[in-house]
């Protein structure tokens, strides 16, 4: 599966004079020559999910956000993240264990509260507030973006992939 770049896009356009007026030239083009296709396409699209969401419950229904095409965060900045496990090995009852896959990279746009999510979900967890997610040792609140955790909390050098760790919720 492909996925576009948006940083090496914009390089490129740079390099490249007019390459992005030629391109959207070309598209314009396409579509004059192909715009009955693409609006029947587009039609049977529409009237394939008017069919689903006749037989669909009222609270089942999907909503659409002003105008978005389910993009999902792809052309947002990306960040590698790695997941540690602060658990007491000799535990064998512990709740939360290490993750199979432990680096993944996401958006930087992300929350603590989805990474949380995300470990909810790969440790079989009853809630997200089951674990705490940490960087340097210091708690992060839920609402920090793992931008905001990489430029504040993250103090080494820059390009390197950001360290969380994550253990079970410590009540005093």
């Amino acid at each position: 599966m492909l996925r576009s770049d948006k940083t090496l896009e914009d390089v490129i356009h740079k390099l490249v004079p007019k390459l992005q007026e030629s391109e959207q030239k070309r598209e314009r083009e396409f579509c004059k020559r192909n715009g009955d296709t693409i609006v029947k396409a587009k039609e049977m699209v529409d009237m394939k999910r008017s069919q689903d969401s006749e037989t669909e419950e009222p609270d089942a229904k999907r909503i659409k956000i002003s105008g978005t095409d389910e993009n999902f965060h792809r052309d947002d900045p990306q960040i590698g993240v790695c997941l540690e496990c602060l658990g007491d090995d000799s535990v064998e009852e512990q709740s939360v264990r290490k993750l199979v896959r432990k680096y993944i990279r996401c958006s930087s746009r992300l929350t603590i509260a989805h990474v949380k999510k995300f470990l909810k979900m790969k440790l079989d967890l009853k809630t997200a507030d089951q674990v705490e997610v940490m960087c340097n040792g210091e708690i992060m609140g839920k609402d920090h973006t793992l931008e905001f955790v990489y430029m504040t909390r993250w103090r080494v050098k820059e390009g390197s992939v950001l360290i969380l760790q994550y253990r079970p919720r410590l009540d005093f």
